[in-house]
Order: structure tokens, then C-alpha cells, then sequence
């Protein structure tokens, strides 16, 4: 018991020497410059056209509809 204390101990000691600069980017706080709102990309165009989403759409609520729930547990 003493021996894994004072490995915990070492580790915990050792960790509070660590730099972490080494992980952080600090360089657009040193920089005193903020991101312009008005640089914001234009919205994507979307995968599917309208007819495609509304297929989807109706298979998804068909499936919920006709979705049968069970008390049985699954057997694996």
C-alpha cells in the first residue's frame, strides 16, 4: 500500500512540472485580433433535392408508424 502512495505520489509531483505550453496555441490571444462575423461562409448546398427529403421523410414516419416494441429481452 505504501509503495503504490508514493508512486501516486512521484506521478502527481511529476505531473506539476509539465509545460503546458508545449499544447496549448495561445498565438491568436497574443495577437489581440477577434473573428469578423461578416466572414461567415455562405450556407452549404444540400446533398438531396426536395423530392429525395420528402421520400425519406415519409419512409421514416412509415417506420415509426409500423415499429412493433417487445418485452421479451434480446438474446445474444
Amino acid at each position: 500500500m505504501g509503495r503504490l502512495l508514493s508512486v501516486s505520489m512521484l506521478a502527481l509531483l511529476l505531473g506539476g512540472c509539465s509545460d503546458l505550453g508545449l499544447f496549448t496555441n495561445t498565438k491568436t490571444a497574443d495577437d489581440g485580433t477577434y473573428p469578423n462575423l461578416g466572414t461567415v461562409p455562405a450556407r452549404p448546398a444540400p446533398r438531396s433535392d426536395a423530392p429525395e427529403r420528402q421520400v425519406a421523410r415519409e419512409g421514416l414516419a412509415a417506420d415509426r408508424d409500423n415499429a412493433r416494441y417487445s418485452a421479451d429481452p434480446i438474446r445474444r
